[in-house]
């Protein structure tokens, strides 16, 4: 088995152990400059009364801190996963239509900047990076100030750093990124944001910028034919000739459209002609009886991430029905840009979920 797909088959390993329990994670990591190492442990003694099933760890190089959330038994898991996935990385020969952008952390530390990278670009529902400030009360601020203080023993440490959660836990997030980086085309967005995350291995679909053509017996798309029809296909040259006519718009209403005179089996039998032992466009009809036209891979990209975003939502409604909201990391209020606010009792404490 490949590097490669041995990493494919990593992902699913990730999946599947995010159900026996996840992992939350916050990356803290400050505006302006960067706490020594007494630094960081006066912060972390300053938030240790957050929560008792957590752990903190400083990156190799002291410039962000990672806080875990869950079972210690899980997060040792996680990191003997993570640290094997990142020397997969190391090994893997990218494609010539990708890219693998190894992070400056090593180990699991960067496993986990590699996930958080994706995050940043290839949002979906299940892989997204949350901003916040680190116990920070009301809106959020638009300056940098950390607000660094210092503790008894003169060590200073951002009191209100910058933060990163993942929406989900690190091994569904890890499961997730993994599955992007095989298939850019599963985000809520890719365009240019495929050449700013650190890993892929195929580039996104990107549709044709111009229009089919038709000339009354070959469909073309960009100068390749796509298919001929005989003069005897009637309504499906009809069909056609319409899209044709009006500039090729994503919809037309049906009921117009010559030959068809309002019967729907003779559209609908023209439309799976016209779909039929071709891969380029596919056209589809609503309920109201309009003609919509996509190019192939752009629908089966869609049909692809909606069948996937649904399962999520289902399983993110079931896991929010049987725990406690604090539980689960989720931020409390979310502000415009994707910032968030956290709204807290205590002066040494967190982001509350």
């Amino acid at each position: 088995m490949s590097k490669i797909e041995e990493l494919r088959r990593l992902g699913e390993v990730f999946g599947e152990e995010s159900k026996a329990g996840d992992v939350l994670h916050d990356l803290i990591r400050p505006s302006l400059g960067v706490p020594d190492a007494a630094g960081w442990l006066a912060f972390q003694r300053a938030n240790r009364e957050v929560l008792e099933s957590q752990e903190w760890e400083v990156c190799e190089d002291g410039s962000a801190c990672g806080r875990y959330e869950g079972n210690s038994a899980r997060m040792a898991c996680f990191r003997e996963l993570a640290a094997k996935a990142y020397t997969l990385l190391q090994e893997v020969e990218c494609p010539e239509d990708g890219k693998v952008k190894l992070p400056i952390q090593n180990g699991h530390l960067g496993w986990i900047d590699a996930v958080y990278g994706t995050s940043r670009f290839f949002a979906t529902a299940d892989l997204r990076a949350v901003f916040g400030r680190w116990n920070w009360m009301g809106v959020f601020p638009l300056d940098d100030d950390d607000h660094w203080v210092a503790d008894a023993n003169g060590a200073k440490y951002p009191q209100n750093p910058i933060y990163e959660r993942l929406g989900s836990g690190l091994f569904r997030s890890s499961a997730k990124a993994i599955q992007l980086w095989f298939d850019p085309n599963l985000a809520l967005r890719v365009g240019e944001c495929v050449d700013d995350t650190p890993v892929y291995f195929s580039q996104p679909y990107f549709p044709p910028t111009k229009p089919p053509e038709w000339d009354g017996r070959v469909l073309r798309c960009e100068g390749r034919d796509v298919k001929s029809f005989a003069c005897q296909a009637e309504a499906c040259i009809s069909l056609l000739d319409a899209f044709q006519k009006a500039g090729w718009p994503s919809e037309l209403d049906g009921s117009g459209i010559d030959e068809m005179e309002g019967n729907d089996a003779r559209l609908g039998n023209a439309i799976y002609r016209v779909n039929k032992a071709q891969d380029v466009i596919f056209f589809e009809r609503d309920g109201c009886g309009w003609v919509h036209w996509k190019w192939r891979d752009e629908e089966r990209s869609l049909r692809q991430y909606r069948g996937r975003a649904k399962r999520s939502a289902e399983r993110n409604s079931a896991s929010c029905c049987s725990q406690p909201r604090q539980q689960r990391g989720f931020p409390s209020e979310e502000m415009p840009g994707g910032i968030v606010s956290h709204q807290n009792t205590g002066e040494n404490c967190g982001p509350t979920t």
